[in-house]
């Protein structure tokens, strides 16, 4: 009687670990529904994927962005690639952070990314942005980061592309935010150009050479 309980026991742990192992570490993405939009944002990417691919629809309603933490620390990722057309607007806070070996993702749809969304990412380097919304520390740390453009911004948190490699960079007319050292420790950088006369009196820009504002 004690050798089949001793079965049964090791069989249940063998199960448990299996359910386990296929829970946390077979590839797929999940979703949470938000209501006050009517749309889905991906909460977890599950496994250890080189490359993820966000769909445009989930249970019929639009794939709007992600959660905190979407994607945090998934080490081997290195490309996050959309369905067309997509409906990805907003990166959610430290939902890209931490990615070493991230390198690629279309941010051409993303209106909003929050605080610390791709922090942390060593690999990246080129990146068109059109978000009207960068958050602070968005892409600190992302030492590979050398071109950026950016497109229909109006907001620039703090410390946004600080400790990057950027050496050039515009700043467009829509702009009228720009937060504390937004290219603080970037040690490459050249110059800043800036089309919004009224951030003239921005007292941060003032402490700097390279800042030009364009009339």
């Amino acid at each position: 009687m004690k050798l089949r309980y001793k079965i049964i026991i090791i069989v249940l742990v063998l199960f448990t670990t299996i359910g386990l192992f296929l829970y946390y570490y077979i590839p797929r993405l999940i979703y949470e529904y938000n209501e006050k939009y009517d749309c889905y944002l991906v909460s977890y990417a599950f496994g250890d994927l080189e490359e993820y691919v966000i769909p445009n629809v989930y249970n019929n309603k639009p794939v709007y962005g992600t959660t905190t933490r979407a994607f945090y620390q998934h080490k081997n990722l290195k490309s996050i690639k959309f369905e067309e057309p997509s409906n990805f607007k907003y990166a959610g806070r430290l939902s890209f952070s931490e990615c070493d070996n991230l390198e690629y993702i279309n941010l051409e749809y993303i209106e909003i990314i929050e605080r610390g969304a791709f922090s942390y990412d060593y690999k990246l380097n080129n990146l068109c942005i059109n978000a009207e919304i960068i958050g602070g520390s968005s892409f600190y740390k992302c030492e590979g980061l050398v071109n950026v453009e950016l497109n229909n911004t109006l907001s620039i948190g703090s410390m946004a592309f600080s400790n990057t490699s950027i050496k050039n960079i515009l700043i467009p007319e829509c702009c009228i935010e720009i937060g504390v050292d937004c290219f603080y420790d970037c040690n490459y950088i050249e110059e800043v150009n800036i089309y919004n006369e009224t951030l003239e009196k921005n007292i941060y820009l003032l402490d700097y050479d390279y800042i030009k504002i364009i009339n």
